[in-house]
């Protein structure tokens, strides 16, 4: 199950420019309404995965998830970075959220990779 929650802000829409961005990339966002984390959520699934350190720590504490089933998504960042974070253009420019999304779109592009990696079987079987 693949599902999407944040930690602030049940049923707000996306903000325009991240409307705007999103469809760029061949992401419709229009209908999109933002849902709550709570500790039902994460028990239902076995990686939860955040844009930054504070946020996963708030995943085990508050929310009860296991620690090696929370991901911060700029570590997957295939390019050299500066932060761990991947930054939150909420109430930003429109240029945050283009980084942002792009950045975004090259974790997830390296999880899926990792995820769909077949896993070599030994000559013994």
């Amino acid at each position: 199950m693949i599902s999407s929650a944040g930690l602030y802000g049940k049923g707000r829409p996306s903000p325009v420019r991240a409307v705007e961005v999103a469809k760029t990339r061949g992401i419709y966002l229009n209908s999109h309404r933002s849902a709550l984390v709570d500790r039902e959520l994460v028990a239902r699934h076995q990686l939860v995965i955040v844009m930054s350190a504070e946020q996963r720590r708030v995943m085990v504490e508050k929310y009860g998830a296991i620690r090696d089933e929370v991901v911060v998504l700029g570590d997957l960042d295939p390019y050299p970075i500066k932060t761990r974070t991947i930054e939150d253009p909420y109430g930003r420019p429109e240029e945050v959220f283009v980084a942002s999304f792009a950045r975004i779109d090259r974790c997830l592009q390296e999880l899926v990779h990792t995820v769909a990696r077949p896993i070599p079987v030994s000559a013994e079987g």
